[in-house]
């Protein structure tokens, strides 16, 4: 098994090889709103079939407050955002957590969607 990590821009990045899982933990908290629908597209589109796409992303709560950490270029989804974008795959797993941080040395919540997408038609 091979895996390949990348470290670059994801509002510049697209992928150009085909994958069994695209994986991404919270970062995608970087992608600009205007380009989530043409990238998640692209990640689609190069997962092999039976492949799967892992995010986790953080999602807005009114009732929660922004991480004292929280910076001008990241940004939140809005609950079951990602399903939207996977309407036309399997679905394996999919909830929404909420956990306690202590990123910035000031404790803290984030609230997060977890999902698991097969894909299983071209």
């Amino acid at each position: 098994m091979t895996i390949k990590t990348v470290q670059a821009n994801l509002n510049e990045f697209n992928l150009t090889e085909m994958f069994d899982i695209v994986y991404s933990s919270g970062t995608l908290t970087y992608l600009s709103p205007s380009l989530r629908e043409e990238k998640f597209k692209n990640y689609k589109e190069h997962t092999n079939i039976g492949g799967l796409n892992v995010f986790n992303v953080f999602v807005e709560k009114p009732f929660i407050e922004t991480a004292p950490d929280w910076g001008t270029n990241e940004y939140f989804y809005r609950s079951g955002d990602l399903l939207n974008y996977y309407w036309d795959w399997e679905i394996i797993s999919f909830e929404e957590i909420i956990f306690d941080c202590n990123s910035s040395g000031v404790p803290h919540k984030h609230a997060m969607n977890i999902m698991i997408a097969r894909k299983v038609h071209p």
